[in-house]
């Protein structure tokens, strides 16, 4: 097994999101903000290569996300090679993906333009 830890930047919001897109054989999966009626845009959120899910369908009052090392008897390894195991905290609960490949946070207009990228596995947090 390689000794190498995938990590991930800890990156938070305070909207409301909700499960948008779960694709099994694409092994992505997609969670928006819905807070449509009082904010200008969308936050998507995009998982890549995903392994393991455990999420709720909505998590109101915010989320945060960050890499964990282990989650419950969770192996986190797949062919030999460290997963990306990231824990979901929010008032509505709490939420697991683990996956091989990245996630990609980006800000979207409501007719689902790309304005911003907010935050990669590769590039880490937006300052500022």
């Amino acid at each position: 097994m390689s000794d190498v830890l995938r990590t991930f930047a800890r990156w938070s919001s305070d909207r409301n999101f909700h499960l948008w897109r779960y694709t099994s054989s694409h092994s992505q999966v997609l969670l928006r903000s819905f807070d449509r009626d009082t904010v200008p845009d969308i936050i998507q959120i995009v998982f890549s290569s995903v392994e393991r899910v455990e999420l709720n369908q909505f998590y109101m009052g915010g989320i945060a996300i960050e890499s964990v090392v282990s989650h419950g008897d969770y192996p986190g390894v797949r062919r030999g090679s460290p997963l990306l195991q990231l824990e979901i905290t929010s008032p509505a609960g709490p939420g697991f993906v683990a996956l091989a490949g990245g996630v990609r946070i980006t800000r979207l207009s409501k007719a689902g333009e790309e304005l911003e990228l907010l935050h990669s596995s590769k590039t880490g947090p937006k300052q500022g």
